[in-house]
């Protein structure tokens, strides 16, 4: 390989995790102090470490056939765009109004990290990064994963009184339920929570109905 290839990716390495550190998560919930928010970096290891556990549950099922490999790039790539953008709160990225917008600037910026590497490096990372946004069983698997991932989080904050995380549990449980049909990682992942989100939002609901009389 031609060494200014090799250079562009040392750098990649070199700069990409001290950005990624500068940036934390759920700077729109306004409960949890700044000190305690994880950063991108943070939640990039967490990601990895959660999709090794689901596909190890998944590969001994042998229910599905993923491609390990690539899902666990996604997972250490899918947020490196916010290196460069920042947090954007779910809400905002899932307005149909923007998003389109959104995912094509953090694709701009994600394939300029990328720009530079050997072909053949690059070529993987982009597909990788690809993942996130497909229909295909891995992109499904995926998203099961970050689904996972944003309940784990959640569900410590709504028992410390952060009430504000119980958005997390109305945008992700309903979806867990189906996901859990689907994939026995999920299922096992998501059982000790289940009861304990499905209270919660009963409570949420009944709470709005009293504050609709």
């Amino acid at each position: 390989m031609d060494t200014k290839y090799i250079k562009a990716f040392a750098r990649f390495l070199s700069q990409t995790t001290d950005l990624l550190r500068r940036v934390h998560r759920w700077s729109h919930y306004d409960q949890i102090p700044e000190n305690e928010r994880e950063t991108v970096e943070t939640h990039s290891l967490i990601s990895v470490w959660l999709a090794s556990a689901m596909l190890a549950i998944e590969r001994h099922e042998k229910t599905h056939k993923l491609n390990e490999a690539r899902i666990l790039l996604a997972a250490a790539l899918h947020d490196v765009g916010e290196g460069r953008m920042g947090d954007i709160g779910y809400a905002i990225k899932n307005d149909p109004r923007i998003k389109e917008l959104l995912e094509a600037i953090e694709r701009e910026y994600v394939a300029d990290f990328f720009n530079g590497f050997p072909p053949i490096i690059r070529f993987a990372f982009i597909d990788a990064y690809a993942v996130e946004n497909e229909s295909s069983l891995d992109g499904k698997f995926f998203k099961a994963v970050e689904r996972v991932g944003y309940i784990l989080y959640a569900v410590p904050q709504v028992k410390r009184g952060r009430d504000q995380f119980l958005q997390v549990f109305v945008r992700q449980h309903e979806a867990l339920v189906d996901l859990s049909e689907q994939f026995e990682s999920v299922r096992r992942f998501y059982a000790p929570y289940r009861d304990y989100v499905a209270e919660k939002l009963a409570d949420l609901a009944a709470r709005n109905e009293d504050d609709d009389d």
